[in-house]
């Protein structure tokens, strides 16, 4: 992925959490990360149109449920919290690759997009990500490690 695109996904992410869940995204190295592995999600959808590919996010379940919390206006305590939190999580996704393909290729064409899918991810998968050259990442208010992953089909 050049590094405009990669540009693009950190501005897009980072304004996008900002406008929709008044949480602040620091774009950091990928090595500074540190995810824990038993506590993380990767939530993926794909997209086809003038071009296609898929965006991915990788998050630890207590980001979850402070973004429910900030988008909702529910407390990160609440039982519901998490579940929340996972719906949560894939509308950032879908509203985060929606305007990546925006910034890319205008507004005309049209694309079709997936419904967003979640799903555990182990260690190998999470230093799999960490390896891929278009995964940027960030700290989210001082505290959640998040990785985004935005790649094009050839």
């Amino acid at each position: 992925m050049s590094e405009n695109y990669k540009e693009i996904s950190r501005d897009v992410f980072d304004q996008t959490l900002e406008n929709l869940a008044f949480l602040f995204a620091e774009s950091i190295e990928t090595e500074e990360v540190d995810l824990i592995s038993e506590n993380c999600h990767e939530v993926k959808m794909s997209f086809s149109g003038e071009f296609s590919g898929n965006i991915y996010m990788v998050v630890q379940d207590d980001f979850c449920s402070e973004l429910a919390a900030n988008i909702l206006g529910i407390s990160d305590e609440d039982e519901d919290a998490f579940n929340l939190g996972i719906d949560s999580l894939k509308e950032v996704l879908n509203v985060v690759c929606g305007r990546i393909l925006t910034e890319i290729a205008g507004t005309k064409p049209l694309f079709n997009l997936s419904v967003p899918e979640v799903n555990k991810i182990d260690t190998d998968d999470i230093n799999n990500f960490l390896n891929y050259p278009e995964t940027v990442a960030f700290l989210v208010d001082d505290m959640y490690p998040v990785l985004l992953r935005f790649c094009k089909d050839d």
